[in-house]
């Protein structure tokens, strides 16, 4: 028979068996994995009669080697809260001939606990002085996965990388703790400067994010509510660092109720926009009166009065005209100047 010992040194002091004998012509065992094995540094192998055990085994050294990866890194580049999306990154361990794969995940704390698996666990290539490999393809040797863009953070702090041998993955991972950029603009306003009913016009304004490292450009529409619902976008996007987009006058209100900003990256737009309500300026005049006192035929002369009515407070001037129908669509002659 065969009997198999951990130990702490080579003459088998302080040893553990660890399992039962093995009957001969049994070459190997198994040690389950997980297996703790502090303080001791051998295993041993004795022989056994049925009279006896030997005295002095065969031993070898235990290599335990750390095969655990480094430098975990990701860069949120989704804009929205609680939301995420980029690329995760790491260093390959400094040893990896037993490294088959790596399981990435996102996870509630630093030791992998409610973990969610971000991917499938991908190969890890080992390429060889003559440019053959080992199974398995990374493309381009990178380590590298990406975690899909709008993926809901939930309760998850943090990202835990684990290497992965053809027997088992490790138990205790590298993690790199999330940080979630958030780049939502703080404040809107638009004042409408066309003073008509149903139409808008007028500097559309904003502060920017205090996070703007990821942002590129801010997108502007007006929309039937606060999420964008059947949005149209004024004009192009707005380079980050301009904070105001003019929509020209005389854009018919519609079913249009807010003005809506988005943040945008050069990877996404964001899902959830800043919003400003909408509030239609309306300033006109009533009651006009105009007593012609030209007693000349085909000519006019009088003072024309009006009240003025509404958002005044947008009102410069006043221009006056003659007009040949009520309909303002005519020829029509302005009497000068402004008043």
């Amino acid at each position: 028979d065969y009997a198999v010992y951990l130990s702490q040194n080579d003459g088998g002091s302080a040893r553990s068996q660890v399992e039962s004998f093995l009957i001969a012509g049994t070459y190997e065992v198994d040690i389950p994995p997980e297996h703790y094995h502090a303080p001791n540094t051998h295993v041993l192998i004795y022989t056994k009669s049925a009279l006896t055990e030997q005295t002095t085994p065969v031993s070898i050294n235990i290599s335990d080697s750390d095969w655990s990866v480094s430098n975990v890194d990701f860069l949120d580049r989704d804009l929205d809260d609680d939301q995420l999306g980029g690329i995760i990154t790491w260093v390959a361990p400094g040893e990896v001939d037993l490294v088959t794969h790596y399981g990435v995940y996102l996870a509630e704390d630093d030791a992998g606990g409610g973990r969610s698996q971000v991917s499938q666990e991908l190969p890890y290539v080992l390429v060889f002085p003559d440019g053959s490999n080992r199974t398995g393809f990374l493309p381009e040797g990178t380590n590298q996965t990406e975690l899909a863009l709008h993926h809901e953070q939930e309760n998850f702090t943090f990202i835990v990388v684990y290497t992965k041998s053809s027997l088992v993955e490790q138990t205790t991972p590298v993690s790199h703790n999330i940080s979630d950029v958030l780049s939502i603009i703080p404040f809107i306003e638009f004042v409408d400067r066309d003073l008509d009913e149903e139409e808008l016009g007028g500097d559309i304004e904003w502060l920017p994010p205090p996070d703007i490292s990821q942002v590129t450009f801010y997108s502007v529409y007006v929309a039937w509510d606060p999420a964008g619902m059947q949005r149209s976008k004024i004009a192009g996007d707005v380079i980050v660092g301009t904070n105001f987009i003019h929509l020209p006058p005389e854009k018919a209100v519609e079913s249009f109720t807010h003005v809506v900003v988005y943040t945008k990256s050069p990877f996404t737009q964001q899902t959830t926009p800043s919003a400003l309500r909408i509030s239609d300026t309306i300033a006109s005049v009533e009651g006009i009166v105009f007593i012609d006192k030209d007693l000349d035929l085909y000519e006019v002369a009088g003072n024309v009065t009006w009240n003025g009515t509404g958002d005044l407070f947008l009102v410069t001037y006043y221009a006056v005209y003659f007009n040949s129908n009520e309909t303002f669509d005519a020829e029509r002659t302005r009497v000068e100047p402004d008043v």
